[in-house]
């Protein structure tokens, strides 16, 4: 039996002539390295279906499970609405059956340890507030938001942001009607919004005409909706 050797990485490897071509294509892929685009493009297949994505594999060069998880698990997460985050979710949205679209949309506050402290990764301070109408302090709080299926059971943050005390009914007022906007936009359809008691929420619901008689509230996002 003939043999071969070729060199990979730091070292000379033997390979035997009767499995060489299945060798040397596990070997390639030993040494890969995906960009983003072609993470996100394999991940639109994924998602697509799973079984078919291993099929594609197995004769194709593609990114295995794990790079795609780690990927996904990787994405920074800067203060703000994370827009990798809608990325993905456009992608998932577009094998979702129409119930599974259907999705409540929640925000809270929750509270956090006046603190600086300096990011390597990104270069910048963390810690300091940053809502469309109040900056260049320290904050106390974070303002999150997130969608979750009503009919399928999945759930997604969609960003953070940190506040000085609790934010103003008109930064949420705008902060929410940006989150609606843009889950229309990847074919999500919001129904429901979330939110507990506090007195700036009420504010908010107040300012948006929801009443006792009028549990709901009228948004021209693509659309006239009712939530």
């Amino acid at each position: 039996m003939q043999q071969y050797m070729t060199r990979y990485e730091t070292g000379w490897i033997w390979l035997i002539d009767c499995d060489i071509e299945n060798m040397i294509l596990w070997l390639c892929s030993l040494g890969c390295r995906w960009t983003d685009e072609e993470k996100v493009f394999a991940l639109s297949i994924y998602y697509r279906s799973r079984q078919a994505y291993c099929l594609l594999r197995s004769t194709f060069s593609l990114p295995s499970q794990r790079t795609l998880q780690s990927f996904v698990g990787s994405i920074p997460a800067s203060c703000g609405f994370m827009e990798s985050v809608f990325q993905l979710m456009a992608e998932k949205v577009k094998v979702m059956e129409p119930t599974h679209r259907l999705c409540v949309v929640v925000f809270d506050e929750m509270s956090l340890r006046k603190e600086l402290r300096y990011n390597p990764a990104a270069d910048t301070v963390d810690g300091v507030v940053e809502l469309p109408d109040r900056r260049n302090e320290v904050c106390n709080q974070a303002l999150v938001f997130m969608a979750r299926g009503l009919a399928a059971n999945w759930k997604q943050p969609l960003g953070f942001f940190f506040s000085s005390n609790a934010a103003g009914s008109s930064c949420l007022r705008e902060l929410l009607l940006t989150v609606l906007e843009r889950l229309f936009s990847i074919g999500l359809v919001p129904v429901v919004v979330v939110c507990d008691q506090a007195s700036t929420n009420r504010s908010l619901l107040s300012g948006l005409g929801v009443t006792l008689d009028k549990p709901y509230v009228e948004v021209i996002v693509f659309g006239l909706c009712k939530f």
